[in-house]
C-alpha cells in the first residue's frame, strides 16, 4: 500500500492552493461549510504568525497557514472528508488563541454541536504559571485528549504533525527538543492505539529531529 503524499506547504499562498483543490472534491455543502471555517480561523488569527528563522529564505507567514496544513494533513493523508471533523480542525486554536474574537457559540451556530465539541475538547485551559500550564494541568489536558472520539484525537495528532515539520524547518534546537520530548511522551503513545499512518509519521519526524538536535 503507498503512502499518502506529505501536504506540508511552505507559504500561506501553496497551502491555499491545496486547500482550494480539495474543496473542488467535496459536496457542494461541505464546501461552503469548509469555506466559511475557513474565513472564520482567519478572523481569529488575525495579526498573528508562525514561528520562523530570523534568516530564513521565506517570509514571516500568517498563522492561518497551520490550522490550513493541519486540516490538509487530516482530509489528503488520513482521508477523513466529514465536515465537522474538517471545519474543527481548522478552527482548533481559534478559541484558545483568537483573543475572544470567536467563541464556541458562533461555531456551534454554523457547524453543529459536534464541531463545537472538536474544538472545546482542543483548546487548552488557561495556563496558571506566567500564562503556560502547570505540569497537572498539561496532564489533565492530554488525558482529556486520550479519552476523547476519534475525531478529537486524530485532528491533535494532525496538529502535531504540521508542528514537528514546522519545527525541522527551524534551527532553534531549544525548541525542537521540547517538541521531540512531548511528542514521546505524549503523542506517540496515542498514535499508536489511533492511527497506524500518522504514528509511523511522526516516528519518522522524532528520528529527523533527534537527528537534528543530537
Amino acid at each position: 500500500m503507498s503512502q499518502p503524499t506529505n501536504t506540508y506547504k511552505r507559504t500561506q499562498e501553496e497551502a491555499l492552493a491545496a486547500l482550494v483543490a480539495l474543496l473542488d472534491t467535496l459536496p457542494s455543502d461541505t464546501k461552503l461549510s469548509l469555506m466559511l471555517a475557513y474565513g472564520l480561523a482567519h478572523i481569529a488569527h488575525q495579526g498573528q504568525f508562525r514561528k520562523t528563522d530570523r534568516n530564513s529564505d521565506i517570509p514571516k507567514q500568517a498563522y492561518i497557514i497551520h490550522p490550513t496544513r493541519v486540516m490538509l494533513i487530516l482530509a489528503l493523508e488520513v482521508g477523513i472528508t466529514e465536515m465537522a471533523s474538517l471545519a474543527a480542525t481548522l478552527l482548533h486554536d481559534a478559541i484558545e488563541d483568537g483573543e475572544g474574537r470567536v467563541t464556541l457559540d458562533m461555531i456551534k451556530i454554523q457547524f453543529g454541536d459536534d464541531a463545537a465539541d472538536y474544538v472545546e475538547r482542543l483548546t487548552k485551559p488557561n495556563g496558571e504559571l506566567d500564562g503556560k500550564l502547570s505540569p497537572e494541568q498539561d496532564h489533565a489536558y492530554h488525558e482529556r485528549i486520550a479519552n476523547s472520539c476519534i475525531q478529537v484525537r486524530l485532528a491533535k495528532l494532525a496538529d502535531r504533525i504540521d508542528n514537528l515539520r514546522d519545527a525541522l524547518t527551524l534551527s532553534d534546537v531549544d525548541f525542537q527538543r521540547k517538541q521531540l520530548l512531548e511528542t514521546r511522551k505524549y503523542f506517540l503513545p496515542l498514535a499508536e492505539v489511533t492511527n497506524t499512518y500518522m504514528y509511523v509519521e511522526l516516528l519518522r519526524l522524532c528520528d529527523q529531529l533527534a537527528a537534528r538536535t543530537a
